[in-house]
């Protein structure tokens, strides 16, 4: 596998391209961790996860010494403002693998070697503190609910929620989630409507708040918030507006999923591969 970094800032280090050179590390390895009590296990979780990788930071051995110790040093300076970039402002970056996982993480120490040969080259063993310990993959997917009915719900509309109202034309679309487990997700609702409302595999993703053109109704199921970004850029925490009825921030399911909506609406839905280590395909 080949890695690289990308601070908050949006700078990169690629681990495979001079002068940075991959050598080695546990980057890829998985554990779980778990507490014991009168001999049983207990709260199996997986935990803080630390790991090392090893980097050689090698000018092009084609050039002149004067310009190998020239970038050398350039790049001595570089990696360590790109990787303290994000422990100085308490924010993760992301160390991608080009399957496209990548670990949201912190590079908090570095030991060198070799920084003192004559010739211009040295090595640095790196440590990554993770507090998911966990490699995500993204994959989002966008729905335009096409409801032959007006966008405040003409239907009837029953206090107890059934999975579709009555009097309504639904719009039903399938998507596949390729992840072993169920996922969590983002979704970001758009459309002019009262109480937006969502299903995947029948069950509801609610929220009581009036939607305007171009506002936008976000609900993360990883840090269990519901937000409305008005138009004009105000932001609402519509966490005590949910439908209480159903459990807004359930996972989506592993294998095939549909999604219908009996109102006009844009659905952007982000959902998560979340894995130990990344997929080797």
């Amino acid at each position: 596998m080949e890695f690289y970094y990308i601070n908050t800032k949006g700078e990169i280090i690629d681990f495979s391209c001079f002068p940075y050179l991959f050598q080695e590390g546990n980057l890829i390895n998985t554990s779980w961790k778990y507490s014991e009590s009168n001999g049983r296990i207990i709260n199996v979780n997986r935990g803080i996860g630390e790991r090392d990788f090893e980097l050689a930071v090698l000018p092009d051995y084609r050039l002149s010494i004067s310009e190998r110790i020239k970038i050398m040093k350039t790049a001595m300076d570089r990696i360590y403002e790109v990787f303290d970039y994000d422990v100085v402002n308490n924010s993760y970056g992301r160390l991608y693998c080009d399957t496209g996982y990548y670990l949201c993480c912190q590079i908090i120490s570095s030991a060198k070697s070799k920084w003192n040969s004559p010739l211009p080259y040295n090595f640095q063993t790196f440590k990554v503190l993770s507090e998911t310990n966990l490699w995500f993959k993204e994959f989002s997917l966008t729905f335009i609910t096409n409801a032959e009915t007006n966008s405040h719900d003409s239907g009837y509309d029953y206090a107890y929620d059934y999975a579709y109202d009555y009097n309504c034309t639904h719009s039903k679309q399938s998507f596949q989630n390729n992840s072993f487990i169920e996922s969590n997700f983002i979704m970001k609702i758009q459309g002019t409507v009262i109480s937006p409302k969502v299903y995947i595999n029948n069950h509801l993703y609610s929220v009581d708040v009036t939607l305007e053109a171009g506002d936008i109704l976000e609900i993360n199921s990883i840090n269990n918030t519901i937000t409305l970004t008005k138009s004009n850029g105000e932001i609402e925490n519509c966490f005590d507006l949910r439908n209480r009825s159903s459990h807004i921030f359930k996972k989506i399911a592993a294998g095939t999923n549909t999604l219908v909506s009996n109102q006009k609406l844009s659905v952007m839905l982000t959902y998560f591969d979340e894995r130990g280590e990344p997929r080797w395909s």
